[in-house]
């Protein structure tokens, strides 16, 4: 019997990091993941003026309510005056409470792929285990 999947997008926002602290802080939060059952689908980087949006797209095995989404992305690093604010209107059901802002975003294919390749094998591994695909994480 195949199981449902259920698909959600995460939305984090890193201000004021570069590149490989944002990923770092992502592989060593990678037990959010493993710990909901979340089956990452793909990864987008963006470059924004003050650091880094990054959105993932997840299957889970049980439907997430908004609270949901918000705490997981805190737990992954979400700027947390971001999950502050988006709390009481996730906890409202504002529609739109999940919003990214910057007009001045720069899509990172090359980052998008690698982080993508990087949280797929971290959602079934833990980081001790080496990432996949003969690269090391640097």
């Amino acid at each position: 019997m195949v199981r449902r999947m259920y698909k959600h997008t995460l939305m984090l926002d890193f201000d004021h990091l570069s590149y490989e602290d944002v990923e770092d802080i992502l592989i060593n939060r990678s037990f959010t993941l493993r710990y909901f059952c979340l089956k990452v689908e793909h990864c987008l980087v963006y470059r924004t003026r003050h650091g880094w949006h990054i959105i993932i797209h997840i299957q889970s095995p049980e439907p997430l309510d908004d609270t949901d989404i918000c705490f997981i992305q805190l737990a992954l690093g979400d700027d947390y005056k971001r999950a502050i604010y988006n709390w009481p209107r996730a906890k409202a059901g504002i529609p739109g409470w999940n919003t990214l802002f910057s007009q001045y975003e720069q899509y990172q294919p090359e980052l998008s792929r690698r982080l993508t390749r990087i949280l797929t094998w971290l959602s079934k591994h833990r980081p001790e285990e080496g990432i996949a695909g003969g690269e090391g994480h640097e």
